[in-house]
């Protein structure tokens, strides 16, 4: 199968603004309709965004019907992919506040 690349967009949390009362209303929507309808300021916040690829994740020989193990394995790996990238390069990419916070 291909491999899967592990990308992190840092900063994107930033780009809009959210409020309580938006929060709260697409919690009550995402309950009673079952979607997600994300309500925030329509305009972005001028932010520095910084994308960093890692290593690939190796998922193994292409399967039409992989068994749960496996996906759960590579899936595994993925998300380890993941936090290492984040942990190698959220303090240069994030505000200290921030980074701490994970």
């Amino acid at each position: 199968g291909t491999p899967l690349v592990p990308i992190y967009v840092f900063g994107e949390g930033q780009v809009f603004q959210t409020y309580e009362w938006g929060r709260q209303t697409t919690a009550k929507l995402h309950k009673s309709l079952g979607i997600a309808v994300p309500l925030v300021n329509p305009i972005p916040n001028s932010v520095t965004l910084y994308m960093k690829w890692g290593r690939p994740v190796d998922v193994g020989g292409a399967e039409a019907q992989p068994e749960d193990s496996q996906v759960q394995r590579v899936f595994g790996q993925y998300l380890l992919a993941l936090g290492a990238l984040f942990a190698e390069h959220c303090h240069q990419c994030l505000p200290a506040d921030v980074a701490e916070r994970g």
